[in-house]
């Protein structure tokens, strides 16, 4: 994850000139039983993406859908692999881009949907939830997040997926 942290962190006195300030962005992979799927979005700073986003098949050179294009919790299709974020309170008010649920749904042959989410914060490796490290980086860069580093819990994001058949959800 790439995002710009508060004005008083900029490194620059004013805070963020116009010509410098750019949207959150997220890039992963995810290793599913089907495949791996490469999984991306951007959305205005401070905030969290509405809807869903599709994930591409890794190498496959196609870019993600944004969110956009394909909004709410409706029919998936079969091999489609979607992913959404929305904000997560459970350990107290945070900036949206550090505390909130990662969720995936993938669709599968006759109608069958896996679907889990995982709970995800940053920069506190005594929280169960603190998968990634975000270290601020030179003036007007912004701060980027890495998980499995010193600040964040050392272990895999895992998400645990339930099967929910005959729905399409």
């Amino acid at each position: 994850m790439h995002y710009m942290m508060e004005e008083r962190y900029s490194g620059v006195p004013d805070g963020w000139p116009d010509w410098a300030k750019f949207p959150s962005t997220i890039d992963f992979d995810i290793v599913l039983p089907s495949g791996t799927r490469n999984c991306q979005a951007s959305w205005p700073n401070g905030t969290l993406p509405e809807g869903e986003f599709e994930c591409t098949r890794a190498g496959d050179g196609k870019k993600a859908v944004q969110a956009e294009e394909k909004r709410g919790n409706g029919p998936i299709q079969e091999g489609q692999t979607l992913f959404s974020m929305t904000r997560w309170f459970g350990l107290g008010e945070r900036r949206p881009e550090m505390s909130y649920v990662l969720g995936v749904r993938e669709g599968r042959q006759g109608n069958v949907t896996y679907s889990g989410a995982q709970c995800v914060t940053a920069n506190t490796n005594s929280e169960p939830t603190s998968y990634m490290t975000c270290m601020l980086g030179r003036p007007l860069d912004g701060e980027r997040c890495h998980i499995r580093s010193y600040m964040s819990v050392d272990r895999d994001l895992v998400i645990e997926a339930f099967e929910m058949p005959g729905i399409g959800l």
